[in-house]
C-alpha cells in the first residue's frame, strides 16, 4: 500500500487539476493545480460549497452547469468546456472532465480534472480561419480542389468540384465522391488511395470521373499530405485538371502507331518474299547467261532500293498526326 503523503505529493506534482467531490458537488480534496487553473487559493478552493461555484461557471450557461450537476446525480461521465475570466483581465480556456469513482462500497465519488487548453483552442481558431480563407480562395479557383481528414475521408471539394461532377458538396464528403469514378478502375483507384495515405507522399494519379451531362472525363490529379503545428499528419490536400483532350490524342496515336506498325509489317513482309525470290532464282540461274542475271540483278537492286524507301517513309508518317503513307503492295514481274 502506499503511503498517503506519497499519493498526495504526486497528485501535487502533475500540471492537471484533481479533484473528489460527492454526488452533492461538495469538493471533499483537490490538488494544489486544481486551484492555480481557477486562480483561487487552497481556502478559496474549500470556501466554496458547490462545485459549480468553484468553476466559476456563470449562472446564465444553465446548459454547463446542468451537465456537471446530471453527470454527478446520475453517476455518468461528463465533460465541458468554458472561457474562465482571470484577475488580470484575460481569459482562460478550461476542460473539465468528470468520471465516477469506484471503490469497495460501489460509487459515490466523482473524480473531476481540469486543462488549461488556451493554446489549443486558439490553435482551432486559427485552423478554422485558415480552413476559412483556404476555401473561400478555391471556391474562386477554376481549378477543382479538395482536402481528407488523416482517415482518408474527404472534408472539403471545391465549386469547380462540384460543378464538373453535378453533385453537392454534402454528396462528396466521406467516400461520397467514390461514387462518381468509372467502374473500370473503381477498385484500382482505392488500393492506390490506401497507399498513398500510407506512404504520406505527394502524388500524381489519373482516373476518370462521371461529369454532371453523364459522361466521363479524364482528371490528372496532385496531393501532397497536410501537417499540423506539432508535425501529426492531418490528410491531404488535392487539385483535379481535367485531360480528355488529352488522352483522347494519346489514344488516337497510339491506334495509329499500331496501324502502321500492321501495315510496316505487310509491306516489310512482301518485299522480303519477293527479295528473296529473286535471290534465289539467281542463285539457279546459269552463270553464263550473263543477260539473264543482268536483268534479275537489276529488278533485285530496285526492289531493295523501293523497300529502303518505303521504310523511311513509314518512319516520317508515323511522326506525323495524319499518316500519308497509302502506297500499294509492291507488285514486281519477274523475266
Amino acid at each position: 500500500m502506499v503511503d498517503e503523503h506519497i499519493l498526495v505529493a504526486a497528485a501535487d506534482a502533475v500540471r492537471s487539476g484533481v479533484a473528489i467531490v460527492n454526488q452533492n458537488g461538495s469538493i471533499l480534496w483537490s490538488n494544489q493545480a486544481f486551484g492555480s487553473l481557477l486562480s483561487l487559493t487552497d481556502k478559496e478552493v474549500w470556501q466554496n460549497q458547490s462545485i459549480t461555484e468553484v468553476l466559476d461557471i456563470p449562472p446564465s450557461n444553465q446548459r454547463d452547469q446542468a451537465t456537471i450537476l446530471n453527470g454527478l446525480s446520475s453517476l455518468q461521465e461528463f465533460r465541458l468546456e468554458w472561457a474562465m475570466p482571470q484577475r488580470n483581465g484575460s481569459q482562460v480556456w478550461i476542460e473539465a472532465q468528470g468520471y465516477p469513482m469506484q471503490h469497495s462500497e460501489g460509487f459515490g465519488e466523482y473524480i473531476i480534472t481540469l486543462e488549461d487548453i488556451s493554446q489549443r483552442r486558439r490553435y482551432q481558431n486559427q485552423l478554422r480561419e485558415s480552413q476559412s480563407r483556404f476555401r473561400m480562395l478555391s471556391n474562386n479557383s477554376a481549378v477543382m480542389m479538395w482536402t481528407t481528414n488523416a482517415d482518408a475521408l474527404v472534408t472539403f471539394a471545391n465549386k469547380a468540384w462540384c460543378d464538373y461532377t453535378g453533385r453537392p458538396m454534402e454528396a462528396e464528403l466521406g467516400y461520397g465522391w467514390t461514387e462518381n469514378l468509372h467502374p473500370e478502375e473503381k477498385d484500382h483507384l482505392l488500393n492506390e488511395f490506401k497507399s498513398i495515405f500510407d506512404h504520406k507522399q505527394p502524388f500524381e494519379v489519373e482516373y476518370r470521373v462521371r461529369k454532371a451531362d453523364g459522361t466521363y472525363g479524364w482528371l490528372l490529379e496532385r496531393g501532397i499530405p497536410m501537417y499540423e503545428a506539432n508535425d501529426v499528419f492531418a490528410g491531404i490536400m488535392g487539385t483535379c485538371f481535367e485531360i480528355t483532350d488529352r488522352k483522347a490524342t494519346e489514344l488516337e496515336l497510339s491506334r495509329k502507331s499500331r496501324a502502321l506498325d500492321a501495315v510496316g509489317s505487310t509491306y516489310s513482309s512482301a518485299f522480303k518474299h519477293q527479295i528473296d525470290q529473286l535471290e534465289e532464282k539467281i542463285s539457279k540461274m546459269n552463270l553464263e547467261s550473263q543477260s539473264g542475271v543482268s536483268g534479275l540483278v537489276a529488278s533485285l537492286d530496285a526492289l531493295k532500293h523501293t523497300y529502303a524507301e518505303m521504310e523511311n517513309e513509314l518512319l516520317v508518317s508515323s511522326q506525323e498526326e495524319e499518316p500519308a503513307f497509302k502506297l500499294p503492295l509492291p507488285k514486281f514481274i519477274f523475266v
